[in-house]
């Protein structure tokens, strides 16, 4: 599991490179609970609409894509909220029975002061 990140108010750009052999996703998502919950549900295969019951205070608000080796083409611009918690997750997964990549740690939990 990935440590917190702390940051400042503001606005935040987001974008992609994927430096593997498939195509990732990376949302930013409210934070409901904590890293441990996020990792559970990518182990358990919870579904992407499923997590708002697992660990979201609402909907997922931002997706990027990149394909592999490639920059997304796209900037996702989120306006960061002081004293709220965000998760950067990847949902996606190698294979049909591989776990999600969450499951394997690919996150990071962002606290904004």
């Amino acid at each position: 599991m990935r440590s917190c990140l702390n940051l400042s108010a503001m606005m935040l750009g987001m974008v992609i490179l994927s430096c593997g052999g498939r195509s990732h996703d990376v949302g930013l998502l409210q934070r409901g609970k904590g890293a441990r919950e996020i990792v559970e549900a990518a182990q358990a295969n919870a579904r992407l609409r499923d997590l708002p019951a697992q660990y979201l205070e609402g909907p997922p608000f931002a997706a990027q894509f990149a394909w592999p080796g490639a920059t997304s083409p796209a900037t996702v611009t989120v306006e960061l909220q002081a004293g709220r918690e965000y998760a950067l997750i990847c949902t996606l997964r190698d294979t049909m029975t591989a776990p999600q990549h969450a499951a394997l740690g690919m996150l990071r939990v962002l606290r904004v002061r």
